[in-house]
């Protein structure tokens, strides 16, 4: 992905975070759109398609950061095969990922659990169409293995990894 289209995603991203708040000159409305979110962010953090886009401008952030030789190392490959992935992951189900950059400059996903300290699950994009996973889990159990992302599905065996990891059977 071109260095352009980055910026694109990061203009994206600024302009969601401004429609986001209330632009409304009714002072009550502001004081009540604040109690809100005061008392229930969760509201805002379970809502999927904000939680999408959050991601997807973590990545764009992630991918952009740095000198332009860090920018380099960053596989192109891998940072749009994270993409697509994180379009269509289900964050109806999920909480949202760390998006991380590996040294060998592939991007990570990683989902770690509060009340397990040292649980995580971790997914690495190739940009091969083949992601790279493991996992340690709660109950003592640890997986790791690979699998095929054609772009859209996202790959079963990383759906149930995750449903492991946060308990979901």
């Amino acid at each position: 992905m071109a260095k352009s289209n980055v910026l694109y995603l990061r203009d994206y991203c600024a302009a969601s975070a401004k429609t986001d708040g209330v632009s409304s000159a009714s002072e009550d409305a502001e004081v009540l759109y604040d109690k809100i979110h005061e008392t229930d962010g969760a509201l805002q953090e379970s809502n999927p398609s904000r939680i999408k886009n959050d991601s997807i401008c973590e990545l764009a952030d992630v991918f952009s950061e740095g000198t332009s030789d860090e920018l380099d190392k960053v596989q192109n490959s891998s940072f749009k095969e994270a993409l697509l992935f994180l379009q269509n992951f289900p964050f109806e189900d999920f909480p949202k990922p760390m998006v991380l950059r590996e040294p060998d400059g592939c991007i990570s996903l990683d989902w770690e659990v509060e009340k397990y300290p040292g649980n995580n699950f971790s997914i690495s994009f190739s940009g091969n169409g083949t992601v790279y996973y493991a996992g340690m889990f709660h109950s003592g159990e640890d997986n790791h293995g690979k699998a095929i992302f054609d772009g859209y599905n996202i790959p079963m065996s990383i759906i149930l990894n995750l449903r492991l990891l946060y308990e979901k059977f």
